[in-house]
């Protein structure tokens, strides 16, 4: 797997990881910023989006980089939505 994402709902951070290698190396849990993905080229996401829904709502579909994914490469796996703390 070239990437993957670690979304912490409590502390409202996430941590992306990418592979280096062989290995994942450690990276900061960032709760600002623009994240991007190696993964899907032109992705970006303001990480306040992930869990502020007037942040999320600001934030336009077209503007996401959304691209047509091979579903038949499974490192091209892509999930897009609103994430929102279980009550």
């Amino acid at each position: 797997m070239a990437e993957y994402w670690i979304i912490d709902t409590v502390a409202e951070a996430v941590e992306l990881y990418r592979l280096d290698g062989r290995i994942y190396p450690a990276v900061p849990k960032q709760t600002e910023g623009i994240l991007s993905s190696d993964v899907v080229p032109g992705f970006e996401l303001p990480v306040r989006a992930i869990f502020d829904e007037a942040e999320n709502a600001d934030v336009d579909a077209a503007d996401l980089g959304t691209k047509v994914i091979d579903a038949a490469a499974p490192e091209s796996v892509f999930f897009s939505g609103h994430l929102k703390p279980a009550s």
